[in-house]
């Protein structure tokens, strides 16, 4: 509800206990303003929606008309909200006063004479206007009428008798709730520890920001760490609407100086500027209500309330209505980057219109750079969705990309250049990656070139970091190709990754940058590992050993400790590279690699629980059901049955959560896989 309505509603409430105070025969109550008021608000919700709607609407109509401020209506609210002075209400002069239709005004008098109202903020006006506007339509309906003065009697002579503890007892509820969920926030804010703060309360804390159906404590403090820096930004964001309109009164003032002085055209030069600004604050309102519900998950009404502060501009500045677009969508852009839902999607429907409306030679740079934002939205919904639906997605950028291009050229631009080449590399991949067959190892072609050509600018003395991030990229997309092609050309490629990895660790040092290290690292290990699966004999098995230790190194910085989600992901494709290599081992030497692989894949459970990470969770069940078979199996195995029982138990684990409608396909594979197994045991049995 916003301050408009909240007041209009305050207001009605104010004047429905008063009527109803205005009934007494002798004796008035006297109470804290705040419970006066809120016991009429209980009364006045008591009453018909379509009563309440009409008084609401045609109270916030009256101060829209009124020209009344955000400011001055936020100072009037928290007045009739103040709880620590007390009123006195006199009945016989509230009985005269409404006989003689003067009411509202001999309420206003009797609550606020003695109340500091400010002068400035027009606060005096707003709070006589919200009075005449709700006692005026409160007094046009009988039925409407008997339930606020007649029973609503009653009720305060009961509520009097004991002292109103109802209702202060609701409001002192409310008021230490509030109190410590802004506690809450404010610890978010400082960075403080979290984890003295009850789930519960946590739990409430995340449902005021859309995220009340978050059920894990470690997703919860996360959740409300991002909603804490989004929340301080916001309130900078509202803070900073107090200097623009001070700035707008300061312009006023000069153009009515100007105007005394009879200099015309510096008036209209000013109130030109006027004119402007005012349009900006409002758009800076519309822009923090549109934080507001991003705040709170709703991306939606986010996305309309964006739309309208943009196009206010389109007939002053169509420029200006670009900029406000781009930026507005990459917030759409991060919000569904962190929480999902229809952010990105919104957010290429915010860019748009804004490339549209600008001319291909008058603001090239600008089309230029606003679509090559719209390929990284693209880019990333069409990642995040499934099937064709992805593709086409994917295919958009790529096309939105190569549009940038034909403005940022080499020639004139080669670092931006550079940079949209490389984004149009990852593009290229990611489509290669989810299209079958020739088609997809085209496109994986196609990224390995763009990698190469971002290579010629983004060069090892002029960009180090950067060289090193593209060579990185550029090992991945090899290695794609190279997994997708068959023979010794498929070998070769992945021979190319594995030096193109090698080259970025001569940058990406531990010492110097250690997450990158590990994670090249990693990218290292799983090209070597493949490399090993596909080379025959000794030559394979070096090979596999050598990707074992290079997911090993990678765990002296993935820790468990530090990185337990990266120490996982590692410690499961350590535990497939010990696998194969066991595979390949003979004797015992082999039997111990594998069962080596299977407590790596349950050290990697340790992070991947079943109730955190229920898919991951099966998948690892499924790789030891994998290993455990393997091991019965292995020539060097002399009871090969209870690995094989195990196995049986680890498949049919996966197989409660690979449910056949939702995850067909791994549902059918660990079938198939659990059918062997029988099938084996069975074997056992008849032999």
């Amino acid at each position: 509800m916003s301050d408009r309505q909240n007041l209009a509603e305050h207001g009605a409430g104010l004047c429905v206990a008063a009527l109803a105070a205005a009934g007494f025969s002798a004796g008035g109550p006297l109470v804290p303003l705040a419970v006066f008021v809120a016991w009429g608000v209980d009364r006045f919700r008591a009453c018909g929606a379509r009563r309440q709607k009409l008084a609401v609407t045609n109270i916030t109509k009256a101060l829209e008309t009124a020209g009344a401020s955000d400011r001055g209506i936020g100072v009037a609210l928290e007045l009739l909200k103040e709880r620590h002075d007390k009123i006195k209400i006199t009945q016989t002069d509230l009985s005269d006063d409404e006989k003689r239709r003067n009411f509202p005004n001999a309420l206003y008098d009797m609550v606020f004479c003695d109340a500091g109202v400010p002068s400035d903020d027009g606060v005096e006006d707003i709070l006589r206007n919200v009075l005449s506007t709700a006692y005026a339509e409160l007094r046009k309906d009988d039925d409407f009428h008997k339930i606020f003065v007649q029973e609503g009697l009653t009720a305060l002579e009961r509520d009097q008798e004991n002292g109103f503890a109802r209702i202060e007892g609701q409001l002192g509820s409310l008021d230490t709730k509030m109190n410590d969920m802004r506690a809450m926030m404010q610890d978010f804010i400082a960075g403080h520890d979290p984890s003295a703060i009850p789930f519960a309360a946590l739990k409430e804390l995340a449902a005021k920001f859309g995220g009340g159906d978050i059920e894990n404590r470690a997703s919860l403090e996360k959740f409300l760490t991002q909603k804490a820096e989004e929340y301080r930004s916001y309130r900078d964001q509202i803070d900073a609407l107090d200097d623009r309109i001070a700035g707008v009164h300061n312009l006023k003032v000069a153009a009515q100086d100007a105007a005394e002085r009879l200099d015309f055209d510096e008036v209209e030069a000013l109130l030109e500027r006027v004119d402007m600004v005012e349009t900006e604050i409002m758009a800076e309102t519309k822009e923090a209500r549109a934080t507001n519900a991003l705040l709170r998950g709703r991306a939606e009404q986010a996305y309309k309330i964006f739309t309208a502060a943009a196009e206010s501009f389109r007939e002053l500045d169509v420029l200006e209505m670009a900029e406000r677009r781009d930026r507005y969508q990459g917030q759409l852009y991060d919000h569904g980057l962190r929480y999902g839902g229809t952010g990105m999607a919104r957010a290429i429907e915010m860019q748009r219109p804004g490339i549209a409306a600008l001319e291909e030679t008058a603001h090239r740079e600008h089309r230029a750079l606003f679509t090559q934002n719209l390929a990284l939205t693209l880019q990333n919904q069409g990642t995040r969705t499934e099937g064709k639906a992805g593709t086409d997605l994917l295919a958009k950028a790529v096309t939105a990309y190569r549009d940038a291009l034909t403005v940022r050229t080499r020639a004139d631009y080669p670092v931006d250049w550079a940079m949209t080449t490389q984004n149009l590399a990852i593009a290229l991949e990611e489509q290669g990656t989810r299209t079958q067959g020739r088609p997809g190892t085209d496109l994986l072609a196609k990224a390995v070139t763009a990698y190469r050509d971002a290579l010629t600018v983004y060069t090892r003395k002029d960009h180090r970091v950067h060289w090193a991030m593209t060579t990185t990229n550029l090992g991945i997309a090899l290695e794609q190709q190279g997994t997708r092609t068959e023979g010794k050309a498929g070998i070769d490629l992945l021979k190319e990754a594995v030096a193109a990895y090698r080259d970025a660790l001569t940058v990406y040092t531990r010492a110097d940058h250690p997450v990158h290290w590990a994670m090249t690292t990693q990218n290292l290990a799983g090209a070597l590992q493949k490399r090993g699966t596909r080379t025959e004999g000794k030559a394979g098995t070096d090979l596999l050993a050598k990707a074992v230790a290079a997911y090993r190194d990678a765990l002296n910085v993935f820790t468990h400790a530090d990185r337990p989600v990266d120490w996982a992901t590692t410690t499961q494709n350590l535990a497939v590279a010990l696998q194969y290599q066991g595979f390949r081992t003979e004797g015992t030497a082999g039997t111990d690699l594998i069962d080596e692989s299977v407590t790596a894949f349950r050290d990697a459970h340790k992070v991947r629980t079943r109730a955190d990470q229920p898919v991951d969770w099966a998948m690892t069940m499924e790789n030891i059901a994998i290993a455990e078979r393997a091991r019965a199996n292995h020539a060097a195995t002399s009871d090969p049955v209870p690995h094989l029982q195990s196995a049986l138990e680890h498949v049919d684990a996966a197989l409660e959560v690979f449910d056949p409608e939702h995850m067909s396909y791994n549902h059918a594979k660990a079938s198939g896989l659990r059918a062997k197994i029988l099938a084996e045991l069975e074997a056992l049995k008849g032999g």
